[in-house]
């Protein structure tokens, strides 16, 4: 089994970890290494039914030789966080497809804690 992930003494504390990683130099950085992946992305619709649609993206190589990963971000996160975007970038640089997609579905987690059925299932747009 590998060793365990130990990143360097001054980046230990995860606060930190999660502050460095909003700045706007990771920013940049994420959004350089990203651009091949958003040269060949292209924007879908996924239908879950029941009126759900989740607006999401998908990037293949022609030379796929590992699969296809597919990204889901956090609960406050989007599609186009620094995170989502970087991991997806060096994966499709590795020779991987990617996909990822808008999962806002916290609008029903909060109607269906004051209400049976929630009114409204459709997502928000970005």
């Amino acid at each position: 089994m590998p060793n365990p992930f130990t990143p360097p003494l001054l980046l230990q504390n995860r606060n930190l970890q999660t502050t460095l990683a909003s700045l706007w130099p990771r920013r940049l950085m994420a959004s350089r290494r990203a651009r091949p992946l958003l040269r060949h992305s292209r924007e879908l619709i996924l239908n879950c039914g029941d009126g759900i649609r989740l607006l999401g993206a998908y990037s293949a190589r022609a030379d796929n030789r590992r699969g296809l990963v597919t990204l889901i971000h956090g609960w406050e996160g989007s599609s186009n966080s620094g995170y989502i975007l970087s991991a997806a970038g060096v994966l499709f640089a590795s020779g991987y497809n990617a996909s990822w997609a808008d999962y806002r579905l916290r609008e029903l987690f909060e109607q269906s804690a004051t209400s049976t059925k929630p009114e409204n299932t459709t997502p928000r747009g970005r």
